[in-house]
Protein backbone atom coordinates (compact mmCIF):
# COMPACT_ATOMS: atom_id res chain seq x y z
CA UNK A 1 0.00 0.00 0.00
CA UNK A 2 1.75 3.39 -1.19
CA UNK A 3 -0.65 6.01 0.75
CA UNK A 4 0.75 8.76 2.58
CA UNK A 5 -0.62 10.41 5.93
CA UNK A 6 -0.32 14.42 5.02
CA UNK A 7 0.24 16.00 8.24
CA UNK A 8 -0.80 19.51 8.48
CA UNK A 9 -0.28 21.93 11.12
CA UNK A 10 -1.58 25.21 11.21
CA UNK A 11 -1.95 27.71 13.73
CA UNK A 12 -5.04 31.34 12.78
CA UNK A 13 -4.96 30.22 8.75
CA UNK A 14 -8.15 31.10 8.49
CA UNK A 15 -7.91 32.89 5.38
CA UNK A 16 -5.88 30.20 3.90
CA UNK A 17 -7.67 27.23 5.04
CA UNK A 18 -10.64 27.36 1.80
CA UNK A 19 -7.83 27.36 -0.88
CA UNK A 20 -5.79 24.76 1.15
CA UNK A 21 -8.82 22.45 1.54
CA UNK A 22 -9.64 22.73 -2.01
CA UNK A 23 -6.50 21.53 -3.00
CA UNK A 24 -6.11 18.46 -0.53
CA UNK A 25 -9.73 16.34 -2.00
CA UNK A 26 -7.99 15.19 -4.61
CA UNK A 27 -5.47 13.72 -1.97
CA UNK A 28 -7.86 12.19 0.19
CA UNK A 29 -10.10 10.55 -3.00
CA UNK A 30 -6.82 9.13 -3.77
CA UNK A 31 -6.78 7.26 -0.36
CA UNK A 32 -4.18 9.53 1.73
CA UNK A 33 -4.74 10.39 5.05
CA UNK A 34 -5.19 13.89 5.85
CA UNK A 35 -4.59 14.77 9.46
CA UNK A 36 -4.90 19.22 10.63
CA UNK A 37 -3.52 19.70 13.79
CA UNK A 38 -5.25 23.37 14.94
CA UNK A 39 -3.14 24.34 17.24
CA UNK A 40 -4.89 26.42 19.56
CA UNK A 41 -6.10 29.12 16.91
CA UNK A 42 -8.45 32.02 17.85
CA UNK A 43 -9.28 33.02 14.38
CA UNK A 44 -12.10 31.16 13.61
CA UNK A 45 -10.22 28.25 11.86
CA UNK A 46 -11.48 25.52 13.43
CA UNK A 47 -15.11 26.87 12.12
CA UNK A 48 -14.01 26.25 8.78
CA UNK A 49 -12.40 23.02 9.04
CA UNK A 50 -15.16 21.07 11.07
CA UNK A 51 -17.28 21.73 8.11
CA UNK A 52 -15.16 19.20 5.96
CA UNK A 53 -15.69 15.52 6.87
CA UNK A 54 -12.35 13.95 4.49
CA UNK A 55 -10.15 15.84 6.97
CA UNK A 56 -9.13 14.65 10.59
CA UNK A 57 -8.80 17.26 12.99
CA UNK A 58 -6.69 17.48 16.12
CA UNK A 59 -7.77 20.68 18.10
CA UNK A 60 -5.30 21.59 21.01
CA UNK A 61 -6.90 23.85 23.70
CA UNK A 62 -4.06 26.35 23.50
CA UNK A 63 -1.02 27.29 21.28
CA UNK A 64 1.51 24.91 22.02
CA UNK A 65 4.00 24.98 19.08
CA UNK A 66 4.84 23.68 15.96
CA UNK A 67 6.56 20.98 17.64
CA UNK A 68 3.65 19.69 19.47
CA UNK A 69 1.29 19.92 17.23
CA UNK A 70 3.73 17.81 14.47
CA UNK A 71 3.70 15.36 16.96
CA UNK A 72 0.53 14.90 18.15
CA UNK A 73 -0.48 14.06 14.19
CA UNK A 74 2.27 11.82 13.85
CA UNK A 75 0.41 9.48 17.07
CA UNK A 76 -2.56 9.24 15.50
CA UNK A 77 -0.83 8.73 11.51
CA UNK A 78 -2.00 5.38 10.16
CA UNK A 79 0.24 5.13 7.23
CA UNK A 80 3.63 4.39 7.02
CA UNK A 81 4.79 7.12 5.35
CA UNK A 82 4.35 10.63 6.26
CA UNK A 83 4.19 13.82 4.69
CA UNK A 84 4.80 16.75 6.53
CA UNK A 85 3.31 20.18 5.34
CA UNK A 86 2.56 23.73 6.39
CA UNK A 87 -1.08 25.25 6.03
CA UNK A 88 -0.39 28.85 4.94
CA UNK A 89 -0.33 28.31 1.51
CA UNK A 90 3.41 29.55 1.28
CA UNK A 91 3.68 26.32 -1.02
CA UNK A 92 0.95 25.36 -3.38
CA UNK A 93 -0.39 22.24 -1.89
CA UNK A 94 -0.49 20.94 -5.48
CA UNK A 95 3.29 20.26 -5.16
CA UNK A 96 2.78 17.92 -2.12
CA UNK A 97 2.36 15.09 -5.27
CA UNK A 98 6.08 15.86 -5.32
CA UNK A 99 6.48 14.48 -2.31
CA UNK A 100 5.24 11.04 -2.65
CA UNK A 101 8.21 9.26 -4.18
CA UNK A 102 9.39 7.45 -0.95
CA UNK A 103 11.25 4.12 -1.97
CA UNK A 104 13.20 2.44 0.53
CA UNK A 105 14.30 -0.49 -2.45
CA UNK A 106 16.24 2.70 -4.35
CA UNK A 107 17.35 4.38 -1.21
CA UNK A 108 15.11 6.95 -1.12
CA UNK A 109 14.11 7.03 2.85
CA UNK A 110 13.21 11.31 3.30
CA UNK A 111 12.20 13.73 0.55
CA UNK A 112 12.83 17.46 1.48
CA UNK A 113 10.82 20.53 -0.30
CA UNK A 114 12.30 24.33 -1.00
CA UNK A 115 11.04 27.32 -1.49
CA UNK A 116 14.19 28.38 -3.25
CA UNK A 117 16.29 27.56 -6.23
CA UNK A 118 19.26 29.85 -4.20
CA UNK A 119 19.07 31.11 -0.93
CA UNK A 120 20.26 34.80 -1.20
CA UNK A 121 21.56 35.15 2.40
CA UNK A 122 21.75 38.12 2.45
CA UNK A 123 18.40 39.74 1.12
CA UNK A 124 16.79 39.68 4.85
CA UNK A 125 17.30 39.05 8.35
CA UNK A 126 14.63 35.60 7.95
CA UNK A 127 17.13 34.54 5.07
CA UNK A 128 19.90 35.08 7.03
CA UNK A 129 18.43 33.09 9.85
CA UNK A 130 17.82 29.85 7.23
CA UNK A 131 21.10 30.11 6.06
CA UNK A 132 22.56 29.92 9.11
CA UNK A 133 20.34 26.28 9.75
CA UNK A 134 21.30 25.66 6.95
CA UNK A 135 24.96 25.71 7.48
CA UNK A 136 23.98 24.25 11.12
CA UNK A 137 22.41 21.21 9.11
CA UNK A 138 25.01 20.88 7.18
CA UNK A 139 28.13 20.43 9.58
CA UNK A 140 25.66 18.19 11.80
CA UNK A 141 24.48 15.61 8.84
CA UNK A 142 27.04 16.40 6.34
CA UNK A 143 24.07 17.10 3.95
CA UNK A 144 23.59 19.78 1.30
CA UNK A 145 20.21 21.25 1.32
CA UNK A 146 18.95 24.97 0.56
CA UNK A 147 15.81 24.67 2.86
CA UNK A 148 16.07 22.90 6.02
CA UNK A 149 13.36 25.02 7.72
CA UNK A 150 10.82 24.36 4.78
CA UNK A 151 8.19 22.40 5.93
CA UNK A 152 7.45 20.17 2.81
CA UNK A 153 8.82 16.74 4.24
CA UNK A 154 8.38 13.12 3.87
CA UNK A 155 9.44 10.34 5.16
CA UNK A 156 8.97 7.09 7.08
CA UNK A 157 6.68 6.84 10.43
CA UNK A 158 9.41 4.24 11.41
CA UNK A 159 12.31 6.21 11.37
CA UNK A 160 11.19 8.46 13.75
CA UNK A 161 9.14 6.61 16.41
CA UNK A 162 12.81 5.67 18.37
CA UNK A 163 12.91 9.26 19.34
CA UNK A 164 9.56 8.87 21.70
CA UNK A 165 7.26 11.05 20.12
Amino acid sequence: MNKYTIIIPIHNERDAIPALINNLEDYNKNGHEIIIIDDGSNDGSQDLLIQYDFINIISLKSNLGKGTAIKNGLMKASNKKIILFDGDMELNPSEISNLMILDKAKGIQCVFGSRFRKLSPFSSLWNLGNYFFILLFYFIHNKKYNDILCCAKAFYKMDIIPAKL
